[in-house]
């Protein structure tokens, strides 16, 4: 994939990772981002009508600050901190 898309809220993150993987575990990544990155990255304020959603650039990936990676467990689709 030539972009990513990062969800602004956690809950959405959450909507996404449950109807694509419904029957496997997934990671929701924490992030952050410069503003002015932000700004210049395309936006959908209603992305597979889920939430809002910023596409970032291949290019510009590197600009993303890892915080934390929860793991969202199989079963009980509960959060679970790595």
């Amino acid at each position: 994939m030539e972009a990513k898309w990062f969800a602004e809220k956690f809950k959405d993150a959450m909507e996404w990772g449950r109807r694509f993987y419904p029957s496997q575990e997934f990671y929701v990544v924490k992030a952050s981002m410069p503003d002015e990155l932000a700004k210049k990255m395309h936006y959908d304020q209603n992305l597979d009508d889920i939430g809002s959603a910023i596409c970032v650039d291949e290019d510009s990936l590197s600009e993303i600050k890892l915080i934390s990676i929860p793991k969202i467990t199989r079963k009980s689709r509960k959060l679970e901190e790595c």
